[in-house]
């Protein structure tokens, strides 16, 4: 928050280049990034898992989509 002040709302911090890329978690690496883009760069980069959370239904957490 010290280097970049605060986020808008279509923003994100993000590690340059991404984890998937072999990006590494150091403070020279991070940068403020537009989040539908940064998403949508993780989604083409690497496989996930699609959640379902819904705390009335699933008290103990989330659940798989298959």
């Amino acid at each position: 928050m010290k280097k970049f002040g605060p986020l808008s709302e279509n923003q994100i911090f993000s590690f340059a280049p991404i984890f998937a890329l072999g990006g590494q978690p150091e403070h020279s690496n991070l940068i403020v990034t537009d989040v539908r883009a940064h998403l949508a760069l993780l989604a083409q980069s690497q496989e996930f898992d699609i959640l379902h959370f819904d705390s009335e239904r699933y008290p103990g957490g989330f659940e798989r989509i298959e």
